[in-house]
C-alpha cells in the first residue's frame, strides 16, 4: 500500500493536464471529476523530499540518500515498529505494538520522532493504552499534522483521526460520511494545504446490505466530502493527494460482488470542487 501511495503521488503531478479552475482560488469553482488510468507508467516513484525511512520487526531507521543518519528508537515496551511517513522537517511518524507486561495494557500506539531530535519516539495521545483500541497514523504534512485512524480492537469499526503538532493534546476524531459513520480512515495529507483523503467503508456486512466503499476528501476542517466513483455500484478509495487538491486512488467500474466490476487506478481532478 505504501508503494502504491508513492506511485500515485507522483502521478498527481504528471498524469493529467490541470483544469482551468484548479488552484485559481475560491472564486473559481469546478466539479470534482474522476479519470481512470490504463496503467501506472514508469518503474517506480521516489519518496517526498530527500530522506526516506524503513522499518523492521523492532527497529526503524532514517536514511538521507544512501546514508543511515538515525536509528528511530522507542521506549521499553514498544515492539513491531512500523514507519508510515516523514515531512520536510524530518519529523517521522509511525506506530508500534505496546505491552507493559500486564494482561490489560497492550495495543498499537501512534509514535512521532520530531525532526532535529535524537530521543526515542513519543506516544501520540491518548497515552492511555488498552486492549480495546489501536491507533494507526498514516501520513504527516509539513506543518506537522498527522492523519490516520482509530480502530477498536475486535470490532469491524474505525474512525478518521488527526493529531496536531506539538502533539500535547489528544487526537481529534472526524465524523464519517453519512451512511458510513463508524468505519473510515484517512490515508494521506497534502504537503502544505492541509487537505486529506481516505476511504469510507461499510461498517457491517457487505453490499448491497450496506453502502459500498467510498473515496473521501477532507479540506482540513469541517465535514468529510465524498468523491465520485466510476460507477454507482463501484467501490473506490483515495490514497494520495497534493496541494492542488488532486487526489489519486482506485475505483471499480462496476459491482465486484456481482463479478462485473474491474479495478482501475484513478485520479480525481478538482477534488474539493
Amino acid at each position: 500500500m505504501a508503494a502504491t501511495a508513492l506511485a500515485l503521488g507522483a502521478l498527481l503531478t504528471t498524469a493529467l493536464p490541470a483544469t482551468a479552475a484548479e488552484g485559481a482560488g475560491p472564486a473559481s469553482r469546478c466539479t470534482p471529476a474522476v479519470h481512470a488510468l490504463d496503467r501506472l507508467p514508469g518503474a517506480g516513484a521516489g519518496a517526498r523530499g530527500s530522506e526516506s525511512v524503513n522499518d523492521s520487526s523492532d527497529t526503524a531507521y532514517l536514511w538521507t540518500g544512501a546514508t543511515l543518519t538515525r536509528t528511530l528508537t522507542v521506549t521499553p515496551g514498544h515492539t513491531r515498529v512500523r514507519v508510515r511517513g516523514i515531512n520536510s522537517r524530518g519529523t517521522v511518524i509511525g506506530y508500534s505494538w505496546y505491552w507493559d507486561g500486564s494482561s490489560e495494557v497492550s495495543g498499537s500506539v501512534g509514535l512521532v520522532w520530531p525532526g532535529g531530535t535524537t530521543g526515542p519516539g513519543r506516544d501520540l495521545k491518548p497515552v492511555e493504552i488498552n486492549t480495546d483500541t489501536d491507533w494507526y497514523p498514516s501520513a504527516i504534512d509539513n506543518h506537522g499534522r498527522v492523519v490516520g485512524a482509530r480502530t477498536p480492537s475486535h470490532q469491524d469499526l474505525s474512525a478518521e483521526t488527526y493529531w496536531d503538532a506539538p502533539y500535547a493534546k489528544d487526537r481529534v476524531r472526524i465524523p464519517g460520511l453519512p451512511a458510513h459513520e463508524g468505519k473510515g480512515r484517512l490515508n494521506d495529507i497534502s504537503p502544505s494545504s492541509g487537505v486529506a483523503v481516505g476511504t469510507a467503508m461499510f461498517p457491517y456486512g457487505i453490499p448491497p446490505i450496506t453502502p459500498i466503499d467510498q473515496a473521501q476528501i477532507w479540506p482540513g476542517s469541517g465535514p468529510l466530502r465524498a468523491l465520485p466513483g466510476l460507477a454507482p455500484d463501484g467501490p473506490a478509495g483515495a490514497e494520495a493527494v497534493n496541494d492542488q487538491a488532486r487526489a489519486g486512488g482506485w475505483a471499480y467500474d462496476g459491482d465486484p460482488y456481482e463479478g462485473a466490476g474491474a479495478p482501475h487506478p484513478v485520479i480525481w481532478t478538482c477534488a474539493l470542487g
